[in-house]
C-alpha cells in the first residue's frame, strides 16, 4: 500500500474514532429518558428529557416530551413553558409540526380561560394558512361571540367543509344566520339538526320559533308538535300553552281535539317551579275543557284545586259553582260551556313564543368581549414579523395574492387592490366613497358608458340577502345601472338569489380569486 493511501486510512479512522465519541448528549439523554418513560418511571424521564434541553436548547423532540409529561401531571404552566420552547425550536415557524404545537398551545390557553391570548394565535394560525376543522370553529365561535355573523358563518362552514360531523358547530353557525336574519337558511341547517340527541330540541324550538314570526303557523305547530314528543325539552311549559291554545282558538274544536287539549293543560299542572300566574292558566283551561268535553266531575276538581290557589281567577268561582251542583240538567251543561267559552279565547298568558327570540340563551355564557379588530391587527403584525424571519418565504403585504391576503391587509392595500380589480373590469372610477373600514366603493363608467357601482366588502365572510339588498338600494341612490359585489367570502342562497333576480353581479372567494 503507498504512503498515500496509508494516510487516507489513518485520516478515515480518525474521522470515526472521532465520531463516536462525540455522540451528541442531547440524543443520549433524550434516548435514555424514552427508555424510563417506556418502563412509566416518569421522574427519571423527566430528568434526562430535562438534561436534554439543557445540552441542546434547540432540541424540539424533548421539549415536546417535557409537555407531554407536564400536562399529563396537570402542571399546565411547565406544560406552556416547553410548548412555546418547542416553537421556538423550529428554524421554520410554517412547518406543519411546529404550526401544530403553537394550535395547541392555543387550546390550552382557551381551556384556562385565557381567551384573548388564545384568539390571538388562532388568528395568527390562520394567517399562516394552518387548516384545521378545530380551528375554523373557534374562530367562528369568536367572530359569533362578537356579533360579526358574517365572518362567523363563514369559518363554520370552512370546519364543515373538513369535518361535516360536528353538530355543535352546525348549531352555531344556525345561530348566526338567525341573528343575520337569514331565516331560510338557518332553519335548512337546523332542519339536519332536528335528528341530533343533543340538539334535537333546541334546533326543533328554534324551527317552531322561526317559522311562527314568518307566520307559518301550520309549519311551526308541526315543529313544536314534534318537540312534546322529546323529553324534556327547553321552554315546555311554553310550548304546552301554544300547543293548547291552538285548539282553543278552533271555531268547532272535535272531541279528539279536546282530548288532546286535556292531555296538553294536565301534563302542563304537573310541571315543577311553575310560575304561580302559569300554574293558574293551566288549571284554568285544563277545567275548561273538561267542562267543553262535558266531563263535569273532572272539571270540578280540576277548579277546585285552581280555587284553593286563586278563587277570582277568570271567574274560575263561579265555574266551579255551575259543575259543583248536583243532578244537572241538560239545559244548565250549555250554560256552563257557554260561560267558559266567553273567556276561553282572551287573556291568554304571554309565552315565550311570543316574544322576541333570545339568542344568548343558546351561545357561550363565559366567552368575554374584546375589540376583534385590534387582535386582528395584533396577529397580522405578528404574521409580519414571521414572515421577516424565514428567508425562504416570499410575501409581498403590498400585493395580496389571495381572498384571504385582501381580507387581512392593510386599508390602504385594500383600497389600491380595489382600484386595479376596477381596471381588469373595465370600470373607469373616481374617489371611494365608503366611510368604513370593512368596504369601498367606486361609482365610474365601464365599457359600454353604462354608470356603475362596484362595492367591495373587505372581511372572509358570508353575506345575506340583506346585505346584498343593502348594497342594491346605494346602486338606486347613485343611479347606477349596473351593481357589483365583490365579496372577499361568499353569499347565501337567498343572497345569489337576489342578486339574479336584480341582474347584480355577484364576485365571490372563487372569483376574486382569479382578478387577484
Amino acid at each position: 500500500m503507498s504512503v498515500i493511501a496509508w494516510g487516507l486510512l489513518i485520516s478515515a479512522m480518525g474521522v470515526l474514532i472521532y465520531a463516536m465519541g462525540s455522540v451528541n448528549p442531547a440524543a443520549t439523554h433524550y434516548k435514555k429518558g424514552m427508555e424510563y418513560l417506556a418502563q412509566n418511571n416518569f421522574h427519571d424521564a423527566e430528568q434526562h428529557f430535562l438534561k436534554a434541553v439543557e445540552a441542546d436548547n434547540l432540541y424540539t423532540a424533548a421539549h415536546m416530551k417535557l409537555a407531554d409529561l407536564y400536562e399529563t401531571m396537570g402542571v399546565t404552566d411547565k406544560c406552556l413553558a416547553y410548548l412555546k420552547a418547542a416553537v421556538a425550536s423550529y428554524h421554520n415557524q410554517f412547518d406543519k409540526y411546529a404550526m401544530q404545537t403553537n394550535y395547541r398551545i392555543a387550546e390550552i390557553l382557551y381551556s384556562q380561560g385565557k381567551y384573548q391570548d388564545a384568539w390571538l394565535i388562532f388568528l395568527l394560525l390562520f394567517r399562516m394558512n394552518y387548516v384545521s376543522a378545530p380551528l375554523y370553529y373557534f374562530l367562528g365561535e369568536m367572530y359569533m361571540m362578537h356579533k360579526r355573523y358574517g365572518e362567523a358563518v363563514n369559518y363554520f362552514d370552512e370546519s364543515l367543509n373538513l369535518d361535516p360531523n360536528q353538530p355543535r358547530v352546525k348549531f352555531y353557525r344556525s345561530l348566526s344566520l338567525i341573528s343575520m336574519k337569514e331565516y331560510r337558511e338557518a332553519v335548512k341547517s337546523l332542519t339536519e339538526l332536528s335528528a341530533d340527541r343533543e340538539y334535537d330540541s333546541q334546533a326543533l324550538f328554534l324551527m317552531g320559533k322561526l317559522s311562527f314570526d314568518m307566520e307559518k303557523l301550520p309549519e311551526a305547530s308541526m315543529h313544536f308538535g314534534h318537540l312534546l314528543e322529546l323529553k324534556n325539552p327547553p321552554f315546555l311549559k311554553d310550548v304546552l300553552l301554544f300547543k293548547g291554545y291552538e285548539i282553543l282558538m278552533k271555531d268547532n274544536p272535535t272531541q279528539e281535539d279536546l282530548v288532546k287539549a286535556s292531555q296538553i293543560f294536565s301534563r302542563g299542572t304537573h310541571l315543577k317551579d311553575l310560575p304561580p300566574e302559569v300554574r293558574k292558566e293551566f288549571l284554568f283551561h285544563l277545567g275548561g275543557v273538561y267542562i267543553l268535553n262535558r266531563q263535569f266531575n273532572d272539571a270540578k276538581m280540576v277548579l277546585r284545586d285552581l280555587c284553593r290557589l286563586d278563587a277570582y281567577y277568570k271567574g274560575a268561582d263561579q265555574l266551579l259553582k255551575m259543575v259543583s251542583k248536583e243532578m244537572l240538567i241538560k239545559e244548565e251543561h250549555g250554560l256552563i260551556i257557554e260561560k267558559y267559552q266567553k273567556v276561553m279565547r282572551d287573556g291568554h298568558y304571554k309565552h315565550e313564543i311570543l316574544r322576541p327570540l333570545r339568542l344568548d340563551v343558546y351561545q357561550p355564557k363565559n366567552l368575554p368581549l374584546y375589540s376583534v379588530e385590534q387582535m386582528e391587527d395584533n396577529a397580522q403584525k405578528m404574521f409580519v414579523k414571521i414572515l421577516e424571519t424565514q428567508e425562504s418565504i416570499s410575501y409581498d403585504p403590498s400585493a395580496p395574492a389571495t381572498p384571504m391576503d385582501l381580507s387581512n391587509s392593510s386599508y390602504d392595500t385594500f383600497l389600491k387592490t380595489a382600484g386595479k380589480i376596477a381596471e381588469k373590469l373595465g370600470v373607469m372610477v373616481n374617489k371611494n366613497l365608503a366611510t368604513s373600514k370593512y368596504e369601498v366603493f367606486f361609482v365610474g363608467i365601464d365599457r359600454s358608458e353604462m354608470r356603475s357601482l362596484l362595492y367591495f366588502f373587505k372581511p372572509t365572510s358570508v353575506v345575506g340577502a340583506m346585505g346584498v339588498a343593502d348594497v342594491l338600494d346605494k346602486g338606486d341612490e347613485l343611479e347606477c345601472k349596473k351593481v357589483t359585489y365583490i365579496n372577499c367570502g361568499s353569499f347565501t342562497e337567498d343572497a345569489v338569489d337576489l342578486g339574479r333576480k336584480h341582474q347584480m353581479v355577484l364576485i365571490d372567494k372563487r372569483d376574486l380569486k382569479k382578478l387577484l
